[in-house]
């Protein structure tokens, strides 16, 4: 797969850590999970800007504004 292609770089991503921030101003980090073709995207472990604790959270792919690798 070209490496200059998204998703690569979040197939690459799979298993570790990653921040996303959200257009509501939240952020998550967790592990990637999982994403589909919408960006949606499964992260488990994950904690919210806000202090909160989840096993796995879903975020929504049309409220994702970046996400980067820790």
């Amino acid at each position: 797969m070209d490496q200059t292609k998204p998703f690569a770089h979040l197939d690459n991503a799979r298993g570790t850590i990653i921040k996303v921030e959200l257009k509501n101003s939240t952020s998550y980090e967790g592990k990637l999970e999982s994403f589909d073709m919408h960006l949606n995207l499964v992260l488990s472990d994950a904690r919210s800007s806000e202090n909160e604790e989840s096993s796995k959270v879903l975020i929504r792919g049309d409220m994702i504004v970046a996400i980067r690798e820790l």
